[in-house]
């Protein structure tokens, strides 16, 4: 059995360690491990089916894949090859889009901040400020901004690389948040997140984090959004309005460290073991 780990080389540089986890998930079950680098693939199609190339010559393709690249057209390409990716491309076309996430999951009743999706230039102060202007494609707490005043905002539109942005009504408990780690179905963990000097509590840019138990209102919640997808794994990450979770986004490349550290669940090996019951579903 061959398995494919893929990334862009420059997440790839600084995750070696996690996908060091990946490697040896393989090696105890006896299966093949390959870790491809994004730019390491061309995607054709001859004759009408879709081909693999790897270093230009046709690639023997594997029984199943774990796609960490946040490119959803490499795995819809796997997928039309017979190749079974998590997470799919469906999962990582909607997640890495914000609006898209909040556009698909409204009407479902699931809360969520009150949100303008637009470009940039064309954003018309829907909401009274303070508000929050996120890149629809960042991660991480990357490209994210409290913004007090126009001015402010188009400051910070002018460090967003991409046109199309989320703007949200802030919530009243900035700062804290939870990130609900999820495989297919079932929750794994859920980690408190908090900072003391930023809007932001992500744990990449120095936010506490500390294991916590979801109440059962929260529980609900994290289970009605992943009703809504078939996951592999990935984070569901909550925040808290008026004392009340509501949804902040959800991490198709999600990032595992503080649960590592802060706890002795290994979770990619908890990922093999669903991957390998699933795979053929």
């Amino acid at each position: 059995m061959n398995f494919w780990l893929l990334y862009n080389p420059a997440d790839a540089e600084k995750n070696m360690a996690y996908i060091k986890f990946y490697e040896q998930a393989c090696r105890r079950r006896g299966i093949s491990f390959r870790l491809i680098l994004t730019h390491e693939l061309t995607l054709i199609t001859r004759e009408g089916n879709p081909e693999v190339l790897y270093e230009g010559a046709p690639a023997p393709l594997p029984d199943f894949a774990v796609c960490r690249s946040r490119n959803a057209m490499i795995s819809r390409h796997l997928e039309q090859a017979g190749v079974r990716v998590f997470n799919n491309s469906f999962v990582t076309e909607v997640c890495n889009d914000k609006a898209r996430t909040y556009q698909y999951l409204a009407g479902k009743g699931i809360p969520m901040p009150d949100s303008c999706f637009c470009k940039k230039e064309d954003y018309r102060d829907c909401f009274a400020y303070p508000v929050v202007v996120k890149s629809c494609n960042g991660h991480g707490g990357s490209e994210v901004f409290l913004v007090h005043d126009r001015e402010e905002y188009e400051r910070a539109c002018a460090e967003i690389a991409s046109h199309d942005v989320v703007v949200q009504k802030l919530v009243s408990d900035p700062g804290r948040d939870l990130r609900v780690y999820v495989i297919g179905k079932e929750i794994v963990a859920a980690m408190l997140r908090e900072s003391q000097n930023d809007f932001r509590s992500n744990y990449s840019l120095g936010g506490k984090a500390s294991v916590y138990k979801l109440n059962e209102g929260e529980r609900r919640l994290v289970e009605r959004i992943a009703a809504q997808f078939e996951f592999g794994l990935a984070g569901i990450d909550l925040m808290f309005h008026n004392g009340c979770p509501v949804l902040n986004e959800i991490e198709d490349v999600v990032g595992a460290r503080m649960l590592y550290q802060h706890t002795d669940i290994d979770l990619v090996e908890r990922y093999f073991d669903f991957m390998l019951k699933n795979q053929n579903s």
